[in-house]
């Protein structure tokens, strides 16, 4: 068997697995000098949805024989960002080498967001990895750094994404009007998540239930107490 390559077998539909590479034939540290070695080998099937055989579309799509090898060369295989760049959630089931490559968690949150929560640590307090995640799927901002999720102009690019990304912004964002602003305009219902002052603002009321009425629900008491709900209704219809 050739080194840094997996078996030539094939699966019970007699599909033919992807071959990915391991590692550099001169890698001496990755080296398999003895069935002992080969027996710590860690491999896996990712059944990949979203991936068709042999990367094309309309064709029956195809489980893929991951060998997954503790060398940090992996993290960086070019087969492996090809996946993840096709199926970003197949993070889930890299190992945590891969789940610590820049390049593999790049690629997977460019393709959706929410593999934000599959990379580690480090990479969900990083700005620009997070920034491309709420971009992608603002909702990835729940699995961002609390630093990142207090930070304005992460969540400003979450909300206007998702407006429902508001509730997992810090609390004193929640009360930030431009983020809230933001958030109603995609999701009056994200009304529900913004601070008790701005649920009585009648300029964020207004814009909320323009776009949709039953955020009416969330207004605050304090405005609800001074203006009619008929007279509510009215503006936000003129307007």
């Amino acid at each position: 068997m050739d080194r840094g390559t997996i078996a030539d077998s094939r699966d019970d539909d007699g599909s033919k697995p992807i071959r990915l590479s391991l590692c550099d034939d001169d890698d001496e540290d990755a080296s398999i000098g003895s069935m002992a070695s080969i027996s710590s080998w860690l491999s896996a099937k990712v059944s990949l949805s979203s991936i068709t055989a042999c990367g094309k579309p309309n064709q029956p799509t195809s489980r893929f024989l991951v060998p997954i090898h503790e060398h940090k060369s992996y993290g960086n295989d070019k087969h492996v960002v090809l996946l993840l760049k096709q199926n970003g959630l197949a993070l889930s089931r890299m190992p945590p080498f891969v789940r610590s490559s820049r390049s593999c968690v790049l690629a997977a949150v460019s393709q959706n967001g929410l593999a934000l929560q599959y990379a580690c640590t480090e990479f969900q307090n990083d700005m620009k990895l997070v920034m491309t995640s709420v971009f992608q799927n603002g909702l990835a901002l729940q699995f961002a750094s609390a630093n990142l999720r207090n930070t304005t102009s992460i969540a400003l690019v979450a909300v206007t994404q998702n407006g429902q990304a508001l509730q997992f912004a810090s609390r004193p964002l929640r009360g930030e009007k431009r983020i809230v602003s933001a958030a109603v305009m995609d999701d009056g219902m994200a009304l529900e998540y913004a601070s008790s002052t701005l649920r009585n603002d009648e300029e964020i009321v207004l814009t909320a239930i323009r776009q949709n009425r039953n955020a009416i629900r969330y207004l605050g008491h304090e405005y609800l107490s001074r203006v009619k709900l008929s007279e509510i209704l009215e503006m936000a219809k003129n307007e």
